[in-house]
C-alpha cells in the first residue's frame, strides 16, 4: 500500500506519493516495481492514490484520457470504477479490503467566498464518504495497511510539527524546499519499516491561480525539479 502526504500552504498545495506498486497475485501480495507513476494531471488539478492497483488502475486510465475539467467529473470516475470493482470481484476476500482502504487526494483551484482564487486540498477515502470530497486544511498522511495506531500518530504529531514550523517570510522558494524536505523525511520513516513504500517518491504542485507541476524521482534529502504540466 502507498504512503501518500498532502499540505495545503495556501499560496499552493503538495501532493506526495511513494512509487511502489503493490498488486495480489494468487492471493498474495507481490511489490511489483518502485517507477509507478501515481500523480496523474487534469485540468480540474492533480490527484493521486493509495490502494489496489486493481482498482486505482481503471481510475488513472480514464482520467488520462478524459478532458477533466470539474472535480465532480473525477469523483464519478472514481465512483463507478469502485461500483464496477465490487460487482466484478463480489467473491473474493480482496474486494472488500481494497474497497474500504483505496483512496484518492486531490488538489485543485477553486475560487472562495470574495470570489478570489485559492487552491483546495480534498480526500476521498471510504473510511470518511463513500460519495463526496473531504476537504482537508491541515497536513495529512495516509499510511500504509498494516501501520499501528500508535505509530501512524506519533508521525502525524511528527510531520504537522515540522510543517506547522515553516518559515514563510523566507520565500516560496525556501518553503518549498523545508516542505519537500518534511516530506522526505516521513517518506524514509514510512519505508523503513514499511515493505509496500518506497524511499524514493513524486511530488506534486498546484497553485491557487492553477499552475501546477510535478517533481519526479525525487529521494529523502535530495534535490528536485517541477516539470510544468
Amino acid at each position: 500500500m502507498t504512503l501518500l502526504i498532502g499540505v495545503n500552504l495556501g499560496a499552493f498545495a503538495l501532493i506526495a506519493s511513494d512509487k511502489r506498486e503493490v498488486a495480489c497475485v494468487d492471493g498474495k501480495i507481490v511489490y511489483s516495481s518502485d517507477d509507478a507513476d501515481k500523480i496523474v494531471s487534469t485540468k480540474a488539478g492533480i490527484i493521486t492514490a493509495c490502494g489496489a492497483v486493481d482498482l486505482l488502475s481503471p481510475v488513472k486510465s480514464r482520467l488520462a484520457g478524459m478532458d477533466v475539467s470539474h472535480t465532480n467529473q473525477i469523483l464519478e470516475v472514481i465512483t463507478s470504477e469502485r461500483q464496477r470493482f465490487k460487482t466484478a470481484a463480489a467473491s473474493s476476500p480482496w474486494a472488500s479490503y481494497a474497497l474500504s482502504t483505496t483512496s484518492w487526494l486531490l488538489s485543485y483551484g477553486t475560487v472562495g467566498e470574495n470570489d478570489e482564487p485559492i487552491v483546495r486540498l480534498a480526500l476521498y477515502h471510504p473510511y470518511l464518504n463513500e460519495s463526496l470530497f473531504s476537504i482537508i486544511e491541515q497536513t495529512v498522511p495516509i499510511y500504509p495497511g498494516g501501520t499501528s495506531e500508535s505509530q501512524a500518530i506519533e508521525w502525524n504529531e511528527a510531520i504537522r510539527a515540522r510543517m506547522a514550523s515553516l518559515d514563510h517570510s523566507a520565500g516560496t522558494k525556501s518553503v518549498l524546499d523545508q516542505a519537500i524536505s518534511h516530506f522526505g523525511w516521513l517518506v524514509d520513516q514510512v519505508a523503513r519499516v514499511s515493505p509496500s513504500v518506497s524511499r524514493v517518491f513524486d511530488v506534486g504542485i498546484m497553485t491557487f491561480n492553477g499552475v501546477r507541476g510535478i517533481a519526479r524521482e525525487v529521494e529523502p534529502g535530495g534535490a528536485y525539479t517541477f516539470q510544468d504540466l
